[in-house]
Formats: structure tokens, C-alpha cells, sequence
């Protein structure tokens, strides 16, 4: 039978393996998260018709991040795992503050490069373009590229869309400020620095929690040997 005695061993080891467990959890969770230079995203159209069965578009730059000056290689892929053929446009829209030097078959005006694609089923259609980025302006958090597929003739029915989002060198990235002033978002839960801040807190605790159990145990040893003298 266990008596309050015998249970003692068992409840410090419980706190214990319980701390560890914290000091585990705190570690992983001030881990930096890893970041995708490409955002890939199939949608419906604006008025919810639904994309062709089996139509996806990616597109690439191979970069995680870029800065003013640098130049960009983009890798366009029309994806068709249906059963019909799709014609359709494909159209690669830059910043404003970046243009194309290259962007061979297109029809480039301004910050868009535009081609007539046909894929045919089980089979993809590959783009490329090589755009300057010029002075990005203050203020932005991210160098945003979007590849959209629109149904032929028809700029108002999107079929798919992707987006290559790279981070700017020396601008703080969190997901959360993409489209916002730096300046005017705040710091959210899942920040960096808020995330180490509750690992350090966290580490404290289970540090404490360890001091503790110690300090009873020697206490404990310590007055049975005083009880057997």
C-alpha cells in the first residue's frame, strides 16, 4: 500500500519529468519559424465560379529575400492534371517599383508581362522573366511578385492565382505586417521577441520548480539521518 512516505518519491519525480517537459517546450517554442520565399495559392474566381478541376499555377525566384538593385529570375509553372485542354492568359504583375528586363514571348507593358498559354491535360506550361528591382520605397515589408491565370479574353474571371513574396534585407518581416506600415503594427503573440520573452519566463518557472523539489529532498535526508543519530 502507498503511504503518504512512499508517494513522495513518485510526486518528485511527477514535478520533475513535468519541468523537464516545460523546459523542452519553452526551447522549441523560441524556435524561429521557418519562412517560405513562395506562397502558392489556388482560389475561385471573384464570383465563386470554381477553377477548372486540376488547374494550379507556382511561381519561383529561388530567393528568400532581396534588396534594392538586385535582379529577380521568376519561373512561371501552369499546372494541368484535368481531363480538357486550357487556353488561357497568363499574366506576371511586378511591384511598381520594379520592371522586366527580360520576359521572352510576352507582351510586356509597364509592370506586367503577358502570355496566350494552352495546356494540355497531364501536362505544364513554364514562363520565365527576369525583372529589376528598382528603389523599393519605405514603408514596404515585402517585394510581392503575382502570377494570375485568367480565363482567355476575360480579365474579370481569375482561374488561379500564386504569389512570390520575398523578404527585404535589413526590414523587419513579420507575416503579420505584409500590406501594413511597419510603423503602426504592433507586436503580436506570436513575435519573436514576444516568444522570448515567455521562453525566458517559462525557463525561470521550471528552474524554480526544480530548486524546490531539491531543496525538500536534501531537507528531508537531512532530518531522517538527524532522526536515526
Amino acid at each position: 500500500m502507498n503511504t503518504p512516505h512512499n508517494r513522495r518519491p513518485t510526486l518528485s519525480r511527477s514535478i520533475i519529468v513535468a519541468t523537464a517537459a516545460a523546459l523542452i517546450g519553452s526551447v522549441l517554442l523560441s524556435a524561429p519559424a521557418a519562412s517560405a520565399a513562395t506562397v502558392t495559392a489556388a482560389q475561385t474566381v471573384p464570383d465563386g465560379q470554381p477553377a477548372p478541376d486540376g488547374l494550379s499555377i507556382a511561381i519561383t525566384d529561388e530567393a528568400a529575400e532581396t534588396t534594392s538593385g538586385a535582379s529577380s529570375n521568376y519561373t512561371v509553372t501552369v499546372t494541368n492534371r484535368g481531363t480538357t485542354p486550357v487556353s488561357a492568359e497568363l499574366v506576371v504583375a511586378l511591384p511598381t517599383f520594379a520592371a522586366f528586363s527580360e520576359a521572352k514571348g510576352a507582351h510586356v507593358e509597364k509592370a506586367e508581362a503577358a502570355w496566350t498559354v494552352t495546356v494540355a491535360p497531364g501536362s505544364s506550361e513554364r514562363r520565365h522573366a527576369t525583372a529589376d528591382i528598382g528603389r523599393i520605397p519605405a514603408g514596404e515589408v515585402r517585394v510581392t511578385t503575382l502570377a494570375t491565370l485568367y480565363a482567355s479574353g476575360d480579365r474579370s474571371r481569375i482561374l488561379v492565382r500564386a504569389a512570390d513574396a520575398n523578404a527585404i534585407q535589413g526590414v523587419l518581416d513579420p507575416a503579420h505586417t505584409v500590406g501594413r506600415h511597419p510603423a503602426k503594427v504592433g507586436a503580436a503573440p506570436g513575435d519573436s521577441a514576444v516568444l522570448v520573452v515567455v521562453s525566458a519566463c517559462a525557463v525561470l518557472l521550471a528552474l524554480a520548480i526544480v530548486g524546490v523539489v531539491v531543496i525538500r529532498r536534501v531537507l528531508r535526508r537531512r532530518g531522517g539521518v538527524r532522526g536515526t543519530a
